[in-house]
C-alpha cells in the first residue's frame, strides 16, 4: 500500500477524533454555578450538594428498572440424541415461557414504584439542602451584624480602659471600674471568637456544598426581611405534596405491587412450543422417519399454593397503607405547628427594636459614656443588653425563616418561596 495514502488516512482519523473530543461536553459542566443572587446560591447547592447528587444518580439508575421489568423470558431449546446398535434418534423442542396471572404487569408496577421512591428521596434531599442553605445564608448575615456590634462594644471598652490607665492617680472606684471593663473586654473577645468559629464553619459548608469559593458568595447574602407574608391553616391533607408523603405513597405502591406479584406467583407459568423427532438407521439406509408435534409443561400447584407469600404481601400492603395515612396526617399536624411557630416568631420580631433602632440606642449609649455620665456597671450592662437584644431578634428571625420555608416545602412550592 502506498505510504503516502496511509499517512493521509491517519491524518484524517486524527482530525476527526480531535474534532469529536473537543466538541464533547465536559463532564459536570452543567453543574457550574453563576452567582448573582441569594437564589442562585440555593439553586447551586441543589445541583452540587453530594447528597443531592447521590440521590439523583439513584433516581437515574432506578429509571432503568421499568425497562428491566418489561423483559420477557428467553425461549428454551432442548435437544436429545439417543442411539442403539441399529437406530439413531434425535429429539428437539423449542419452548417459550408464558407468564400467567399478571406476573409481568405486577413486576412493571413494582419497578415504577421503586423509581417513584427514589424520585421522592431525591426531592427530600433537595428540600433538606435548600432549607439548610437558606438558614446558613441568613445566619451568616446575622453573624456579620453581631460581629459589628461586638466590635463597637470592644472599641468602647478599650477606649475606656485606656482612659483609666492613662491617669496617674486612680481612685478605688476607678480601679474597680478598670477591672470590670477589662473583664467585659475579655468577655466580648470570647463572644467574637465564638462568632468567628461559627462563621468559618458555615463558610466551609457553603464552599463544600456549592463548589464555589466563598468570595463569590459573600456579597449576595440576604438582607433583613422587610415584610412577612401571611401563613394560613387552610391547606387540606389531600393537597399536601411533601417528600415524606411521596415516599410513603411510593412505598404503598410498591407493597401493592408485591401483593399482586405474590398472587400471580401462585399461577404456574406455561412452557409451550413445537417438538421434532427424527429416527434413522446407523448404517445410512433409507428407513428414516420424522415425527413432529407440540409440548406443554407447567408446575403443578399441589404442594405449595404460595399462601405464606400472599399472606405476608397482604399484611405488608396493609402496613404501608396505614403508614401512608399516618404520614399524611402527621404532615398536616407539622404544617399547623410550623404556621403557629411562624406567627409567634413574626409577632416577636414586630415587638422587638429593629437593627436601625438598636444601632441608634448603641450610639446614644456611647455618647453618654463619652460625657462621663454613666457608671462602669451600667455601661457594661447597656452594651450587653444591646447585644442580647440583637441576638434574640436574630434567633426569632431565623425561627420565622425556618418555619416559612418548612411550610413551603410541605405545600410543594419550594421553588416559589422568596429569600
Amino acid at each position: 500500500m502506498n505510504p503516502l495514502f496511509v499517512s493521509k488516512i491517519f491524518a484524517a482519523l486524527f482530525l476527526f477524533t480531535a474534532f469529536f473530543c473537543v466538541n464533547l461536553p465536559a463532564r459536570g459542566e452543567e453543574k457550574n454555578c453563576v452567582i448573582s443572587s441569594a437564589r442562585d446560591i440555593v439553586d447551586c447547592v441543589t445541583r452540587n450538594h453530594p447528597d443531592v447528587l447521590q440521590a439523583e444518580l439513584a433516581q437515574n439508575r432506578d429509571a432503568s428498572l421499568i425497562k428491566v421489568a418489561r423483559q420477557r423470558p428467553n425461549p428454551e431449546l432442548e435437544s436429545r440424541v439417543v442411539a442403539d446398535g441399529e437406530f439413531l434418534g434425535t429429539e428437539t423442542t423449542l419452548l417459550h415461557t408464558l407468564e400467567v396471572g399478571g406476573k409481568r404487569s405486577a413486576r412493571i408496577k413494582g419497578a415504577r414504584a421503586e423509581h417513584s421512591l427514589t424520585e421522592a428521596h431525591h426531592l427530600e434531599s433537595v428540600e433538606q439542602a435548600s432549607l439548610e442553605t437558606v438558614l446558613t445564608l441568613y445566619r451568616l448575615r446575622q453573624i456579620r451584624e453581631e460581629k459589628s456590634i461586638l466590635n463597637e462594644t470592644s472599641h468602647t471598652f478599650r477606649r475606656l480602659v485606656g482612659q483609666i490607665k492613662g491617669r496617674t492617680l486612680r481612685s478605688p472606684e476607678q480601679e474597680v471600674s478598670l477591672s470590670v471593663f477589662e473583664l467585659a473586654l475579655r468577655e466580648t473577645d470570647l463572644k467574637t471568637a465564638a462568632l468567628l468559629q461559627e462563621e468559618e464553619r458555615f463558610k466551609n459548608w457553603l464552599q463544600w456544598a456549592t463548589g464555589v469559593d466563598f468570595n463569590h458568595i459573600k456579597n449576595y447574602l440576604p438582607g433583613t426581611k422587610k415584610g412577612w407574608p401571611e401563613a394560613a391553616h387552610s391547606k387540606e391533607e389531600e393537597t399536601l405534596d411533601h417528600s415524606q408523603i411521596r415516599v410513603a405513597r411510593a412505598e404503598l405502591e410498591r407493597a401493592q405491587a408485591g401483593r399482586w406479584a405474590a398472587s400471580a406467583q401462585a399461577w404456574p407459568n406455561l412452557r409451550i412450543g413445537p417438538t421434532f423427532e427424527t429416527e434413522r438407521t446407523v448404517s445410512g439406509g433409507e428407513d428414516n422417519r420424522l415425527f413432529y408435534g407440540g409440548q406443554l409443561s407447567f408446575d403443578l400447584p399441589v404442594l405449595s399454593l404460595k399462601r405464606g407469600e400472599k399472606r405476608f404481601a397482604a399484611l405488608e400492603a396493609k402496613r404501608a397503607e396505614g403508614n401512608f395515612i399516618s404520614t399524611r396526617r402527621k404532615t398536616a399536624v407539622e404544617r399547623y405547628t410550623q404556621v403557629e411557630r411562624y406567627r409567634m416568631a413574626v409577632k416577636s420580631l414586630r415587638a422587638t427594636p429593629t437593627r436601625g433602632a438598636l444601632d441608634q440606642i448603641h450610639r446614644d449609649i456611647d455618647r453618654q459614656v463619652d460625657r462621663g455620665f454613666v457608671q462602669a456597671g451600667l455601661v457594661i450592662e447597656a452594651h450587653r443588653q444591646v447585644f442580647d437584644t440583637a441576638t434574640g431578634r436574630n434567633e426569632q428571625e431565623l425561627a420565622a425563616i425556618d418555619a416559612l420555608w418548612r411550610i413551603a416545602i410541605i405545600d410543594g412550592r419550594l421553588g416559589e418561596e422568596k429569600i
